[in-house]
């Protein structure tokens, strides 16, 4: 409704997003970005209603913002710093006519949140200011951590979501009915890989996919409605052109995703990634690159080899 989109344009977006992406993978597992993904929705969510008058809303926007952080303190890198965005949302008349109203709705939230995780921290590290396990850090080339995440067939954002091809499309159309949603996509997408490419694991480990990925899969299929609600007003050639790749699209999503959770996601990496009897570790690394720059010893292949 505050997008003005269909509402089967809009159920068929949250479906696309919870089997044709990772979120199917992640519906097995524990980790945290599904819990970041969700605190990122409800803050763009805060953020449409706050900018249609009711700044009550900022309470979604503060919570999702701090939640984002509870559940990864690197949000405090990757998603916070798109808090900058509400003076181009919201008026700056209203926000300083609002200032008692929504500045408590930011603050209490990221205080409670900020309270917890120093104490955490200090129970587990010994200082409240030190999060992550020893070992961690940036110390991968950026390139090679951009061509990780983007373009290897092994854990490339669009290999293991094609549906969201779709919302890179769709900026155009996005920009023309909602600007400041496609900065904000735009912004999450450039700074969380950059961000994750430097990383010592960019695709997050064991996993299926690019693991920190998820919340640019939830965010990007915004663009993808709203492009798909422009094409269904184009001329019946241009609309049934537009609906046949979006699915092609969607099978190839299917294709993917599905056998994610047919068979155990750690099964293939478990036997890779291990020497075997009378190999040598550089036998181990070739396999491990494999694994990650060629298509037939990606996850994606090999899991539809293990159906048996």
């Amino acid at each position: 409704q505050r997008l003005k989109v269909r509402n089967w344009i809009a159920v068929t977006a949250a479906l696309s997003f919870g089997v044709l992406t990772t979120a199917l993978f992640h519906s097995t597992e524990g980790f945290a970005e599904p819990g970041v993904t969700f605190c990122l929705l409800l803050t763009v969510l805060g953020l449409l209603i706050w900018r249609d008058g009711t700044t009550r809303a900022a309470w979604l926007v503060g919570i999702g913002l701090a939640g984002s952080v509870l559940f990864r303190t690197d949000s405090v890198v990757t998603i916070l710093p798109l808090l900058a965005i509400v003076p181009f949302v919201i008026s700056r008349k209203t926000l300083t006519s609002t200032l008692r109203a929504w500045l408590p709705a930011l603050l209490v939230p990221m205080f409670i949140v900020g309270a917890w995780t120093g104490w955490y921290n200090n129970l587990r590290y010994g200082s409240p200011l030190k999060a992550g396990d020893p070992g961690q850090g940036f110390t991968n080339p950026i390139l090679w951590g951009l061509d990780q995440l983007v373009v290897s067939p092994g854990k490339g954002l669009f290999w293991y979501a094609p549906i969201v091809i779709l919302g890179a499309v769709g900026l155009k159309a996005s920009w023309r009915r909602e600007r400041f949603l496609t900065l904000f996509v735009a912004a999450l997408f450039v700074g969380r890989i950059i961000f994750y490419a430097r990383w010592n694991s960019p695709e997050g480990g064991v996993g299926w996919g690019p693991r920190f990925m998820l919340p640019i899969y939830a965010l990007g299929l915004i663009p993808a409605a709203l492009w798909l609600e422009e094409k269904l007003d184009r001329p019946p050639s241009r609309r049934n052109l537009a609906l046949a790749f979006a699915g092609l699209l969607v099978a190839l999503g299917l294709v993917v995703n599905l056998v994610s959770v047919w068979v155990p996601y750690e099964q293939y990496v478990n036997d890779i990634r291990f020497a075997k009897p009378g190999e040598t570790q550089a036998q181990v690394d070739v396999r491990l690159n494999q694994y990650v720059h060629d298509i037939p010893a990606s996850h994606i292949v090999a899991n539809w080899r293990r159906l048996d």
